[in-house]
This record gives C-alpha cells, sequence and structure tokens, in this order.
C-alpha cells in the first residue's frame, strides 16, 4: 500500500478559492446577466439553436462572448509565455487582471428583471452584454492557467470533469490501495462542494434582496447587484497576499535548500 503525504499548499488553497469563484461568478452571470458567460457550451448551443430558428440577433450576442472568450485565452497563454521565459509564476498576474477586470463589471449597471426570469440572447442588454464579455476574459484565464492540484488536472468552473476525475481517482484508490489517490478523490470533492456554496451564495444574495434590486432609481441601485463581486475580489486579493508574503518565501527557502545540498553532492563528488 503507498503512503500518503499531504501538506497545505498553495496550489490547495488556489483551487479550493477558485471553485468558490468559480461557482459564484457563474450563478451571477446566469442570475444578474442574462445567461452563462464563464462556461461557453449554452452559448454554442445557442448558437445552432439559433441557426435553426433564424435568430441572428441572438447568434451575433453569443458568438460575441464566445469570441471574447477565445481572446481570453489567447491572451492567458500569452500571459503564460512572458512569464515562463522570465522564470516566473504567471498566476498572479492572471489573478491581478481578473482583479481589475471585476472591479470594471461592478461599476456597469444591470438592468435585472424583476421576476428573475433569464433572459434571451437576443433581448440582452447592451451593459449586459458588456459586463458577460468581460466576465468571459475572466472564464477563459481560469480554465487555461488554473488547471493543476497536486499534479492532477481540476476546473475551476467546469464541474463535469472534476466529478469524473473523482470517481476516477475513489476507483483507483480501491483498486490500486493508495491513499494519494483517495486523497485526490476527496480534493475533488471539496472543489465541487465549494463551487456548490459559491452558486448559492450568490444566489441567496440576489434571492433574498431582488426588491431593491428592481427598484433602479438611480445609479447606485443599478449596481447594487454587483456587490456580490466583492466576496471575489476579496479571494483574490488574499490569495495574493500568500502568495506573496508567505508561500513565495517558503519556496525561496526550498529552492536554497535544494542548492545547498547539490553543491554539498557535488563537493562529496569531487571529493571522491
Amino acid at each position: 500500500m503507498k503512503k500518503s503525504k499531504r501538506k497545505i499548499s498553495y496550489d490547495l488553497i488556489l483551487a479550493f478559492s477558485l471553485a468558490f469563484v468559480g461557482g459564484l461568478l457563474e450563478c451571477y452571470c446566469l442570475s444578474n446577466r442574462g445567461f452563462f458567460a464563464l462556461m461557453q457550451t449554452g452559448n454554442l448551443i445557442s448558437v445552432f439553436i439559433n441557426i435553426i430558428r433564424l435568430d441572428w440577433q441572438s447568434i451575433v450576442v453569443s458568438l460575441l462572448v464566445i469570441f471574447t472568450f477565445i481572446f481570453g485565452l489567447i491572451l492567458s497563454n500569452l500571459i503564460e509565455h512572458f512569464a515562463k521565459k522570465r522564470n516566473i509564476d504567471y498566476h498572479p498576474f492572471e489573478e491581478i487582471v481578473s482583479l481589475i477586470l471585476l472591479i470594471i463589471v461592478i461599476f456597469i449597471p444591470v438592468e435585472f428583471n424583476e421576476e428573475n426570469v433569464f433572459l434571451e440572447a437576443k433581448d440582452l442588454s447592451f451593459t449586459n452584454l458588456i459586463s458577460n464579455m468581460l466576465l468571459s476574459l475572466i472564464g477563459a484565464m481560469l480554465l487555461e492557467s488554473f488547471t493543476k492540484l497536486n499534479r492532477k488536472s481540476y476546473t475551476a468552473t467546469m464541474m463535469t470533469a472534476n466529478l469524473q476525475r473523482m470517481v476516477h481517482s475513489f476507483f483507483k484508490s480501491k483498486e490500486e490501495h493508495d491513499k494519494n489517490e483517495l486523497l485526490y478523490g476527496f480534493d475533488y470533492l471539496v472543489i465541487i462542494v465549494l463551487f456548490g456554496l459559491g452558486v448559492m451564495s450568490a444566489y441567496s444574495y440576489f434571492y433574498f434582496l431582488n426588491p431593491n434590486f428592481a427598484l433602479n432609481d438611480h445609479y447606485i441601485q443599478t449596481i447594487l447587484p454587483n456587490f456580490i463581486l466583492f466576496v471575489p475580489i476579496l479571494v483574490i486579493v488574499i490569495l495574493l497576499i500568500l502568495k506573496f508574503c508567505f508561500f513565495n518565501k517558503s519556496e525561496s527557502d526550498k529552492k536554497g535548500e535544494l542548492s545547498d545540498e547539490e553543491s554539498e553532492s557535488q563537493k562529496s563528488k569531487s571529493q571522491a
């Protein structure tokens, strides 16, 4: 039986935190802006359905969000490329970009639907469309760059793959008597639960404050639904603080220890 090795790492905290953020933002997009922005499967389905319906306005709206998502994937790859060339971690740069985008979205007014009916793409207001396009950039970066947890793949926005990986890890742990795989399975379970808590947090905010959102008498009330975005902003700020103030030091200490060990081993080889 293989022994399990587990310690709290920045990657673990990052994965759990972003799963919560992913769930919250998905619910925000659907409940507050009209349709999904972080995941593009729904938008692609909408495009193909509306081709049959000849609803060209809905097709254009969906394609705008899809192409913005593609641009986000390209942007994420460029950030990763330049960071790797300089031998630095690219995750903080993408977290900062996401932080800036979230702050911008807060100030974009919401045309909130009092009956809580999800909008069709053709009925999506210009402000809600712009907001969804900005959030699709965040979704692209979450999907493209935040993918590894303890050498295993995961996603912060799409739970189908995480469900499959969870079952696979639990099955493999029993088949191979590997406790590490059992821990990986529980990692995926925690990610899925945190994603659900993010969804519940955003929906609870909209559900209980719905009458206030529907008033829209002045600008503050039009952006009141966006105040839920202060939660993911706070989460990202905490992640950045943890990265630069705590885990950066421990990583540099480990590198120093490794370099000392390498130098000692080289000395012993030369003496031999």
